[in-house]
C-alpha cells in the first residue's frame, strides 16, 4: 500500500529529535537576550515611535493603560487616602506620603 504524502511528512516530523546542544543553544541565546536585548530593542524603538500614534499596538514606552473613558483620572497626592476596613479590629486610614 502506497503512503500519502502527508502519512510521510507526519512521520517525517515525528522521527526528527532536539538533541542536547539544540536545547542548551536555545536556552544560551534566551538567557544572553538578557544581557544585549536592550541595546537590540533601543533603535528599533526609536525607529517605532513616530508610528506608536498611527499603530496603537506596538508598545515602545513602558505599560500600556487601557481607559474607556478616554483619560485616566487625576490623582493628588495631598489627598489621596487608602482606608482599611472590613473585618478589622481598628480600621485606618494612610495617607500616601
Amino acid at each position: 500500500m502506497a503512503t500519502t504524502n502527508a502519512e510521510r511528512a507526519s512521520t517525517e516530523i515525528r522521527a526528527r529529535k532536539v538533541g542536547r546542544g539544540v536545547f542548551l543553544g536555545t536556552v544560551l541565546a534566551g538567557v544572553s537576550s538578557l544581557y544585549w536585548g536592550k541595546a537590540a530593542w533601543a533603535p528599533i524603538s526609536s525607529i517605532l515611535s513616530p508610528l506608536e500614534s498611527e499603530v496603537p499596538l506596538i508598545p515602545t514606552k513602558g505599560w500600556r493603560i487601557y481607559t474607556v473613558s478616554g483619560s485616566l483620572p487625576s490623582f493628588d497626592r495631598k489627598t489621596w487616602k487608602l482606608q482599611l476596613g472590613g473585618h478589622v479590629e481598628q480600621g485606618a486610614s494612610i495617607g500616601y506620603e
